[in-house]
Order: C-alpha cells, then structure tokens, then sequence
C-alpha cells in the first residue's frame, strides 16, 4: 500500500470496486493491483441456488462454486439455499 494511501481510502476503493462487479459483473484488471495490495486474495458471494440466472452470470465472470449455506434465504416460511462462489485474484494478474 502507498504511504499516500490510508486504510480508510483504500477499503472505499475496494468496497467502489466490489460494488463495480457486482453492478457491471466485471472487476477491471487496473483495479487488480489495488485489491490485492490491500491484502483481497479472492471475491465472495452468496447466490440463491435456484436463481439460474444469477448463477451463469456470475460463473461466467469466472466465479467458482466453493459450498453451500442451507437455508440462507428466508421468505416467510419457505427457505432457499445459498451457493458459495468465489473468484480467486491471486491468479489473476
């Protein structure tokens, strides 16, 4: 991390470039460098696992299934489960 730099600053642009992934289902390979210099190795997230939809978009940014939260999506009394994906970015630069 630069001396100019302050945790703060930094986690801003981390959260800026999580919320870019999710939005725009990319993470730009210039904001690589920033993420692991914060010391992020990889990306999580929790999907529904029958949102099929959701799923393919986000294997095909290069997201991996790594498990499964049971029941993490309540709505009233029906539950959803979770899959765990993940996108590893120590690889990836």
């Amino acid at each position: 991390m630069a001396d100019s730099e302050s945790k703060p600053d930094l986690l801003a642009q981390t959260v800026q470039i999580v919320a870019s992934f999710v939005a725009h289902n990319t993470v730009a390979v210039s904001d690589l460098p920033r993420l692991i210099a914060a010391g992020i190795r990889r990306l999580l997230l929790e999907v529904a696992e029958d949102n099929v939809a959701a799923r393919g978009l986000y294997q095909n940014a290069g997201l991996v299934p790594i498990g499964r939260r049971p029941g993490y999506y309540r709505t009233g009394a029906t539950a959803t489960s979770a899959l765990v994906m993940a996108l590893a970015l120590d690889d990836a630069g």
